[in-house]
């Protein structure tokens, strides 16, 4: 039983995937997007504890959050910070971006090296990257993502360390990375946090040997390699899940200023499709540390679908990719025997008179579907003729309604004609009666 019914599902996602096939709307534009990277800081703040580290970032549906290390080792409750991410509250009330929302303090998350928001559950789960509490080995610690607050631990394995995690929202997944004792390989989880695939070591930029957290965009996996000791700069490891290797390691600039003495890049999170934020600590040459929030994009396509109706033919499809922020012309030029009927953006009308031959998408911010409908125009023929009939059928009309008035008068001419003879004779008849009486 259990061997038809997997064949039945096989068959059935094969038929489904010829008789509805995928079509991507919105997708990084390529593998190779995340090279020649523009970084702009958007924040900076001191770091709360004299030994604190800013370890992880992470981003919910209204929040940025940042999870402070304060002490490896110490037993003390590190530091959760949310912050706003848009400029209006989960409530729609106004408020400073990147402003702080809430801080929680209460719990030890070991080296607390990685986060990973997951929409479905609305939980963030945790990557420790040491136990020095010896039960905490191989464990993720999950958080409530509206409280910032601990709510479980998870056991996913005795024989290594987790590192980084990233949430793989289109197979609702996690990807984890291993710290030294699992080679550092890259593994698949289940939402149940069960290992199901081994994706190995993949390599990297070498660095100091290390790996900082990770995260998860379409297909790809990325994450800083450690290099805070090295005195190399700073990398971006760029891999793909579905070739299961290293697709290419990238330098980055954030173009610090002359008094930043040191620097490292400890996580990095997505805000948007294409859209990223990376939390990096600092140094300055007074000696203060500061962690500072760095927002990068990537080149990111939108698919336009174009719809063109003429009469009652059958429509022809076309669809186009657009980068993101640039223009796209909506073209809909006049054809022979036709008149353009319609242009609608996505199901709302436009206004012909306005725009006449085109229509021009200033910023293309996400996908659209572009409907333009032509009637065809009618032959003069068939115009002038049914015109021409109306005339001659209305002027024989008209011609057979005088004759018919003029019967009409006639016949009323000899109807009165003969009243007045009749109406003689009778006065005749009478007169030649009273003469007789008489």
């Amino acid at each position: 039983m259990r061997k038809k019914a997997w064949t039945f599902g096989i068959l059935t996602g094969l038929l489904l995937s010829v008789l509805c096939p995928f079509t991507v709307q919105a997708q990084i534009a390529s593998p190779q997007a995340f090279q020649n990277l523009s970084w702009k800081m958007v924040k900076e703040e001191p770091i709360e504890t004299e030994h604190g580290v800013v370890q992880s970032i992470c981003a919910t549906d209204d929040y940025i959050v940042c999870l402070e290390n304060v002490l490896d080792g110490s037993g003390q409750p590190d530091i959760v910070k949310a912050y706003y991410r848009n400029d209006k509250d989960k409530n729609g009330n106004p408020v400073e971006q990147y402003s702080l929302a809430m801080q929680v303090q209460e719990t030890d998350y070991e080296h607390a090296n990685g986060m990973a928001y997951n929409p479905n559950t609305n939980e963030i789960a945790v990557s420790l990257y040491t136990s020095y509490q010896k039960e905490n080995r191989g464990c993720l610690f999950i958080m409530d993502a509206d409280t910032l607050k601990f709510k479980r631990k998870v056991k996913v394995t005795d024989s290594y360390n987790i590192l980084g995690i990233g949430y793989d929202s289109a197979n609702d997944r996690y990807v984890i990375q291993t710290n030294a004792d699992g080679g550092y390989q890259f593994k698949i989880l289940n939402n149940e946090f069960q290992v199901t695939e081994d994706l190995g070591d993949l390599g990297g930029y070498a660095g100091d040997g290390n790996y900082q957290d990770l995260c998860v965009t379409e297909d790809y996996v990325l994450n800083f390699p450690l290099t805070l000791f090295s005195g190399n700069g700073d990398f971006l490891n760029v891999y793909s899940l579905s070739e299961k290797k290293l697709l290419y390691y990238e330098k980055l600039d954030f173009q610090f200023e002359d008094h930043v003495t040191s620097d490292e890049p400890e996580s990095i999170c997505e805000l948007d499709p294409g859209v990223f934020l990376a939390v990096v600590n600092v140094t300055l040459s007074d000696g203060t540390k500061k962690v500072r929030l760095y927002r990068m994009e990537v080149p990111y396509q939108y698919e336009v679908e174009v719809k063109v109706q003429v009469g009652e033919d059958k429509p022809s499809v076309s669809r186009k990719t657009v980068l993101r922020g640039e223009a796209f012309d909506a073209e809909y030029p006049e054809k022979e025997g036709c008149r353009i009927a319609s242009v609608k953006i996505d199901k709302k009308e436009i206004d012909l008179e306005k725009y006449q031959s085109k229509y021009t998408l200033k910023s293309v911010q996400g996908a659209h579907t572009i409907s333009i409908v032509y009637k065809k125009k009618l032959a003069m023929w068939k115009i002038i003729l049914p015109v021409c009939v109306g005339v001659v059928l209305l002027s024989a009309g008209f011609v057979f309604y005088l004759r018919v008035l003029q019967i009409r008068r006639i016949r009323k001419r000899k109807l009165e004609a003969e009243k007045r003879r009749r109406a003689r004779i009778k006065w005749h008849n009478d007169e030649w009666n009273i003469d007789e009486i008489y």
